[in-house]
């Protein structure tokens, strides 16, 4: 069987005194011009993963390729979002993994860039890092060679992490 469309399929079987059975399977589009960036909510000074999604055209359901797509990651404000300069979505799949560092808490424009796609931008605002860190001690005084028990408490913008 092969699906001459993209898009959920669903397929019953059915016959004389037998059971029927149904599926559902998904055709993905092999030849696609459009992609997505999702991220999580960036930290100043932190590392984020982003993910970088084929879509089909008729964008709502994943598309894969036959052939490696490079993807060329630019940021608006270098100094205050990070990326990789190029990133690549392997035959077979449907997207890719990166990382990006929150250098600043500015809002940049990712801009994603490949032959034969539609560009695709999006803002990111990075959240400032407000930690902090406080230590405490049962005790203020040991004896020499005594253990002492120490307590970290981080929290980042007053929540405990």
């Amino acid at each position: 069987m092969k699906g001459k469309a993209p898009g959920k399929k669903e397929i019953t079987v059915t016959g004389s005194n037998v059971p029927s059975a149904k599926i559902s399977m998904t055709v993905l589009e092999t030849k696609p011009k459009t992609f997505k960036l999702y991220n999580v909510n960036p930290i100043e000074k932190y590392n984020f993963p982003i993910i970088i999604q084929l879509v089909s055209s008729d964008g709502k359901t994943l598309a894969v390729t036959t052939e490696p797509v490079q993807i060329f990651l630019i940021s608006s404000n270098i100094t205050n979002i990070s990326t990789p300069s190029t990133i690549t979505i392997n035959p077979e799949s449907t997207d890719t993994l990166s990382l990006c560092q929150a250098l600043g808490t500015k809002t940049s424009k990712i801009t994603l860039q490949s032959e034969g796609f539609t560009t695709f931008e999006k803002d990111i605002t990075p959240a400032a890092a407000n930690m902090d860190i406080k230590l405490s001690s049962i005790k203020t005084q040991y004896k020499e060679a005594e253990t002492a028990t120490v307590k970290a408490t981080v929290t980042l913008d007053g929540s405990p992490v």
